[in-house]
């Protein structure tokens, strides 16, 4: 009897092919749809971040907006414009009360008299988008000069 000693590596060897051509196509193919939402998921993100910086801007110019209006004495002021580089800012003052006379030191007249108004206040943003909103305002103005060292 014959022993007869196998090559266990060259069986091996010749049963082990390795990839074909269509198995590396599945496998590409795979990872192609795989890939798809990921990039669905990057371009949403993309959009949210442009949002983001757009909400930012437009917040930034409203609150300049509203640090520019609160600074103006509407009674002297009663409307305007204002070009803000990026957009640009209207406003218009309506009393909402009377003239009143502000009181002086233990009630007597005073020297000044004032009236609440509401401004409105409109923001034409450079892309076509308004923001409009109101606020309410105190003005005021002297009856009277100041007197300096008691003249």
């Amino acid at each position: 009897m014959i022993l007869r000693f196998v090559n266990r590596a060259a069986d091996t060897r010749h049963t082990q092919r390795g990839l074909s051509v269509v198995e590396a196509l599945a496998a590409l193919a795979l990872m192609a749809f795989a890939f798809v939402p990921l990039l669905y998921l990057q371009a949403r993100m993309t959009e949210t971040a442009i949002a983001v910086e757009r909400a930012e801007a437009t917040v930034s110019i409203r609150n300049s907006a509203v640090a520019y209006v609160e600074s103006i004495n509407p009674m002297m002021v009663g409307r305007g414009t204002l070009d803000m580089g990026n957009a640009t800012l209207t406003w218009i003052a309506v009393p909402e009360t009377e003239v009143f006379p502000v009181r002086g030191v233990g009630g007597g007249t005073g020297r000044f008299s004032a009236q609440l108004f509401r401004i409105d206040v409109s923001v034409l943003f450079l892309d076509g988008r308004i923001d409009e909103f109101s606020i309410l305002r105190m003005g005021w103005r002297a009856n009277s000069p100041i007197l300096l060292g008691g003249e």
